[in-house]
């Protein structure tokens, strides 16, 4: 009869283990208290929040039980972790598996299956943004109200429109829908489009996979004020109208500033490129047909915006985006936010261009045909942060070429990393010792793909590698990003400081280091 007695209790026993809802390892007690899925940073992850009585290492896997992301809890008690479930704004699907190990990784303790799936957004309503000139309607951006009916997070990248055969793309700009959540899409033209008739729209996630459809007739909500410049070139005045760029302007004031010798990256940001194109043709309908005539005519454009120290007097640099020189206060900046509009423009246009960075200025330098002085690496200079000065003018403090360096502003990588909360967490007195965790974020903020990264983390002495660990990154293609945990155990006894390196054909294109000191 005893074992009419046991077993209920071992059914019950098998169905907690089986349901995850109990340890499987009696040593260890884990469990969940609540789980959902989050943005992180552009990545997709799944936020848990536990308890656990013991250190444990977390492990996601997915479908084909390759692990996705892992986490190590030093501490016993109540905790919480993001565990990426994705790349960079990739929207994740199908079943997930967590793992729970003890620190050794000998026994697993704890084992849970998650399952997201996707549902294309419902848009329920749109507010189209147009701008009038005589050459006829501008579609400057279009604002959606999107329901997620999925389960999993949602990243729109662009917008394809199809008007009587022609197709039009827009880009997004950054934000994420939540399942079952109500989001906000605003999408940049800023394009010479037919209204009054209906448009097929598609909205495309990173991948360019169909994420919503809808048939929209476009229509004006709302008529986008006019902006004005005027400024003299050969004593004539000039006059160009452009249609308000808020939206776009206020997600520009709201980055952080990018402290990276080469300001080309403020150049390579796509989100304006349809705006800087639209401005390039309303200067080029005026401009003279002679190269150097032009690029000459382009400059006083610049030239003619007000110069405005940054703030606190120029003390503390803080470069502009091409839209914030055209807009802030009316319009103007300082050397660098010149230089960086007039070689967006000519970009844009064709030219080859580079920023020449001195120790207290930038100006522009242009490559092209005809009988200009070189200055540098066959660039002509350009003064574009005062008026009357012509390509190939070089102001006398700058003759010498002393302390120049030359940023050609090419298609290329651009590689750039920073520590999740611009810090590093550190374990102290841990049963296994003393430890640091380092979440590196890589961006490649360039043009063109990146090939063979490789990402170093670790101690130095006497700036000499002292105990490192290096991850490497197969592509990294422009615009994306990638996140590389590192736990490194503390060198005890010997006085290091902690630095990551981003290195690029063996060498150090880019270094971050923690203020203080270890032990």
């Amino acid at each position: 009869m005893l074992y009419k007695k046991i077993l209920p209790i071992l059914i019950i026993l098998l169905f907690l283990l089986t349901s995850g809802c109990i340890s499987i390892f009696p040593f260890i007690s884990f469990s969940i208290n609540s789980y959902e899925i989050v943005d992180d940073s552009g990545f997709p992850a799944i936020k848990i929040n536990f308890s656990t009585s013991s250190q444990v290492i977390l492990e996601l896997y997915d479908n084909n039980n390759d692990i996705l992301s892992s986490d190590v809890i030093f501490y016993s008690g109540d905790r919480t972790s993001k565990l990426d479930i994705g790349e960079y704004n990739e929207i994740p699907t199908g079943r997930y598996t967590l793992k729970v190990y003890d620190l050794a990784h000998i026994y697993e303790i704890y084992e849970k299956t998650f399952s997201f799936k996707f549902k294309n957004l419902l848009l329920f309503s749109d507010q189209q943004k147009w701008w009038e000139d005589k050459k006829g309607w501008v579609l400057g951006i279009i604002v959606f109200q999107v329901f997620n009916k999925g389960k999993t997070i949602i990243y729109p990248s662009t917008v394809k429109l199809v008007v009587n055969d022609s197709i039009y793309y827009g880009k997004v700009l950054p934000t994420f829908i939540l399942p079952f959540k109500q989001g906000e899409i605003n999408c940049i033209f800023y394009q010479y489009i037919p209204r009054g008739s209906y448009a097929n729209l598609t909205i495309l996630d990173i991948d360019n996979n169909i994420i919503g459809m809808e048939n929209v007739y476009l229509n004006p909500s709302e008529i986008l004020p006019t902006e004005t410049f005027n400024w003299r070139y050969r004593h004539i005045l000039h006059n160009i109208y452009l249609p308000s760029a808020d939206i776009l302007y206020n997600y520009y004031t709201n980055l952080d500033r990018i402290y990276y010798e080469d300001y080309s990256v403020y150049i390579f940001n796509s989100y304006d490129d349809t705006y800087i194109d639209l401005l390039s043709q309303k200067l080029l309908e005026y401009s003279p047909k002679d190269d150097v005539d032009r690029i000459n005519f382009i400059a006083s454009f610049v030239q003619h915006l007000e110069y405005r120290e940054d703030p606190d007097n120029g003390s503390i640099e803080y470069p502009f985006y091409p839209l914030e020189t055209l807009y802030t206060n009316g319009g103007g900046g300082d050397c660098e936010d010149k230089a960086i509009l007039t070689a967006s423009l000519l970009k844009n246009l064709g030219y080859n261009v580079s920023l020449l960075r001195f120790p207290n200025h930038m100006a522009v330098g242009v490559n092209i045909v005809g009988n200009i002085d070189r200055y540098i690496d066959d660039y002509c200079f350009l003064e574009t942060t005062t008026g009357n000065y012509k390509v190939g003018e070089v102001p006398l403090s700058y003759k010498s070429k002393e302390n120049v360096t030359v940023y050609p502003v090419l298609d290329k990588p651009i590689l750039l990393h920073i520590w999740k909360d611009q810090s590093i967490t550190i374990y102290r007195s841990s049963p296994y010792g003393d430890f640091i965790k380092a979440e590196v974020i890589v961006e490649n903020l360039g043009l063109k793909p990146a090939r063979k990264i490789d990402v170093l983390a670790g101690f130095f002495q006497n700036s000499s590698p002292f105990k490192t660990s290096i991850k490497s990154i197969s592509l990294l293609k422009p615009g994306m990003k990638e996140r590389i945990v590192f736990i490194l155990e503390i060198p005890e006894d010997v006085e290091t400081v902690f630095k990551t390196q981003i290195l690029m054909d063996d060498k150090v294109s880019e270094e971050r280091e923690a203020v203080d000191t270890f032990p």
